[in-house]
């Protein structure tokens, strides 16, 4: 089934929000939310001004509350207030690079890694950068497994490390 299209570039990615909606996000940096059943459009958060993104939207979280946290490939990342589709706040320049993950953890934290090689941690709720490690190579995905117990980190080059940073982000996470 092809509906209606709501973006006019790439479509980078495609996230659950709960039981009856998901959202699309992509290169004309929009972020889109539908209804599953029945398959409709519901609205689109942008905000077209220098504030918004640039270079297209390569990663987005849902957050606790209505708010939904989004990164783009200029390193920056927004947290919107999707009840009134009015951005909360941004982090202008939060990577230097491409953010290529974002992942949040406790009901403060949120965690991202880009290109530029740096995992770095946020208090999303104040947008307080907590603490950054630089991995020395371009971070392309992340995970957090278990209770925070365990940090999963892909790095470009085939490298993959697991638990290296427990004791880096055991106080953070």
């Amino acid at each position: 089934m092809i509906f209606n299209q709501q973006h006019t570039e790439s479509v980078n990615l495609i996230e659950s929000i709960n039981s009856n909606q998901f959202l699309s996000a992509g290169e004309d940096n929009k972020i889109i939310i539908w209804n599953i059943n029945p398959l409709e459009y519901v609205c689109t958060l942008q905000d077209t001004s220098s504030y918004g993104h640039f270079g297209g939207i390569s990663s987005v979280e849902i957050a606790f509350g209505n708010h939904l946290i989004s990164a783009d490939k200029s390193g920056n990342i927004i947290a919107w207030l999707t009840s009134s589709k009015m951005i909360s706040w941004k982090i202008s320049n939060a990577h230097t690079n491409s953010i290529n993950s974002l992942k949040l953890s406790r009901p403060t934290h949120l965690a991202s890694g880009g290109d530029d090689g740096y995992l770095k941690v946020w208090n999303w709720l104040t947008s307080a950068q907590l603490n950054s490690i630089y991995l020395g190579s371009k971070l392309k995905s992340f995970g957090i497994l278990g209770y925070f117990q365990m940090l999963l980190v892909g790095l470009d080059e085939s490298k993959v490390f697991i638990n290296l940073f427990y004791i880096f982000f055991i106080s953070l996470l």
